[in-house]
């Protein structure tokens, strides 16, 4: 679907999956067993040490931590990141979770069993068309999942796969 044509879809016809109770998500390393409770603790601890983070108790405590929880989400699949939205502090999906998933649901198919690590792979490998394709069925959180696992030079070389020309602006009569 080309930008220039997307239409936005009203909220009330959004399809989002029924909340679910948080799980725990658990991994040993070196003998410590680090639990994170719910996947919004989770993406929490698997970025870096940010003020927001830290403020509201998401920031892992040490790099260990940090790498225990980019672990973890690596291996969660796609569908499972679909199935478990963010919701509010009322337990209910927002307008903004729900923007979110207005996805091309074939393109989603096409991705839903990856790894969010299988798909930092396969970005790594992909054109910047596939990449443009695959974006069109990739919730918010599955996006700011893969990035979690890639380094500055990651996103960068994915990046600059991507041509996004814009408009020359027309003078104003």
């Amino acid at each position: 679907m080309a930008m220039a044509n997307a239409r936005l879809t009203p909220l009330q016809d959004i399809s989002v999956p029924e909340p679910r109770p948080d799980e725990v998500y658990r991994l040993n390393v070196m003998g410590r067993e680090y639990s994170f409770t719910g996947l919004k603790a989770l993406l929490g601890a698997a970025d870096l040490r940010k003020a927001g983070d830290i403020n509201v108790g998401l920031a892992a405590g040490d790099e260990v931590e940090r790498e225990a929880a980019r672990t973890l989400l690596s291996d969660l699949s796609l569908l499972h990141l679909y199935d478990r939205q963010l919701v509010n502090r009322h337990g209910r999906i927002d307008d903004i979770m729900r923007v979110g998933y207005d996805l091309n649901l074939e393109v989603f198919d096409e991705l839903a069993l990856m790894t969010v690590g299988e798909l930092k792979d396969w970005m790594q490998a992909a054109s910047g068309a596939e990449l443009v394709k695959a974006g069109t069925g990739l919730t918010p959180v599955m996006v700011a999942a893969v990035t979690k696992l890639m380094g500055v030079h990651d996103l960068i070389y994915n990046a600059r796969k991507i041509t996004c020309p814009t408009r020359p602006v027309r003078e104003r009569i």
